[in-house]
């Protein structure tokens, strides 16, 4: 003899109004766990933590089962939960899920803005590191053509200094009379008026 049921049974596209593997559990005298009162065992307390247990594998696998409309028999034949659209099943879990992290999921947010805002921060500081960098480098260049105009001129001064050197030991060996100095000057006019 069948054993007759009197609760619809899901059909295709369709599951479990069941939101209990996401936010119930049964334990045992035995240390079984179950998932929802109809004794979907998903571990046992001898072998694992809770924590341990709820996260595991077969927890896992009963939720993927509930929402994708997969059911395990016993939840076929439940008749606590009503037959629901796996969509909406998908979204009432979603809206659970979003409201017990909630607040996490809040600080989450607050930290993701912090990293946009210090992102932002490096981006903009780079990009003044790459202005600054180019003002450098055409600073650079101009440095080293003004040093390579002082290397072609180096001769040139070279020359006037060893003129100015000449003049000085001219005037040295001369005789100090009165009219030493405004020949030194005169000289130093005239050098200064062929630069």
């Amino acid at each position: 003899m069948t054993k007759k049921t009197f609760c619809r049974i899901p059909g295709p596209g369709e599951t479990r109004a069941c939101i209990d593997p996401w936010i119930f559990v049964y334990v045992r005298a035995n240390g079984d766990v179950d998932a929802c009162c109809r004794g979907v065992t998903i571990g046992n307390l001898r072998d694992k933590s809770l924590e341990e247990v709820v996260n595991g594998a077969e927890a896992i696998e009963l939720r993927r089962q509930v929402l994708s409309g997969e059911l395990p028999p016993g939840c076929v034949q439940c008749a606590t939960r009503p037959v629901t659209t796996v969509e909406k099943l998908g979204a009432m879990v979603e809206h659970l899920v979003y409201e017990a992290g909630f607040e996490e999921q809040e600080d989450l947010r607050r930290q993701l803005r912090e990293h946009c805002e210090v992102r932002s921060d490096l981006l903009r500081e780079r990009e003044a590191l790459g202005d600054h960098a180019a003002t450098l480098e055409k600073l650079l260049a101009e440095t080293r053509a003004h040093a390579a105009n002082l290397e072609r001129e180096r001769p040139h001064l070279t020359g006037h200094i060893a003129n100015l050197e000449r003049e000085r030991a001219a005037l040295a060996a001369e005789p100090t009379r009165r009219g030493g100095l405004p020949r030194l000057l005169g000289l130093l006019r005239g050098w200064i008026g062929r630069r």
